[in-house]
């Protein structure tokens, strides 16, 4: 087991961590959500969780990380970041499941004519993909993303993440 301590300036209590886990928990001393990253027995990160965003359960774990330093991005402020990672899973989340084309707009088509992807899904992907086309190359319009355009970003990431898993279609490998 490791210990993690709880970064609640007013707590510090030490939490018991499995050796390996990359998930949250609350503190039992003063209920703060954290998010805690330990690698066999080593803490490597632990920190306030700022935003309620679940990882959906069944990511290959090169795409879990991926979409955890889009919300890391997300809590520390950087709103560009979050947008242009957010759109990284995504395209990373559809080749996956063996959807595969030079541009990520084609890459939306095909995954909602194959069903991968629900009406919604692919409504949340395409606005998604307009977002994060500002982070592609430098513009105004990307020093002006708020907060709440990148956590809507990540929210639409995370329901085409769901779509994709209860597809059935992708394989945790």
């Amino acid at each position: 087991m490791a210990y993690a301590v709880c970064p609640n300036l007013e707590c510090k209590y030490k939490i018991n961590v499995p050796n390996n886990f990359r998930d949250t928990l609350q503190c039992p001393n003063c209920t703060s959500i954290i998010r805690v990253t330990a690698q066999e027995g080593v803490i490597l990160d632990v920190r306030l969780r700022k935003i309620d965003l679940d990882i959906p359960s069944g990511l290959p774990s090169d795409l879990e990380k991926i979409l955890y330093e889009s919300i890391a991005c997300l809590e520390a402020g950087s709103n560009a970041a979050t947008v242009v990672l957010a759109g990284l899973f995504l395209e990373g989340l559809l080749i996956k499941v063996g959807i595969e084309d030079d541009r990520l707009v084609e890459m939306i088509e095909k995954a909602h004519k194959a069903g991968v992807v629900s009406k919604l899904g692919y409504h949340f992907a395409t606005a998604s993909r307009l977002i994060r086309n500002m982070g592609a190359h430098y513009s105004e319009e990307l020093t002006r993303l708020s907060s709440s355009d990148a956590r809507l970003v990540l929210e639409m990431t995370r329901k085409l993440a769901d779509d994709i898993i209860a597809s059935g279609k992708l394989s945790n490998s």
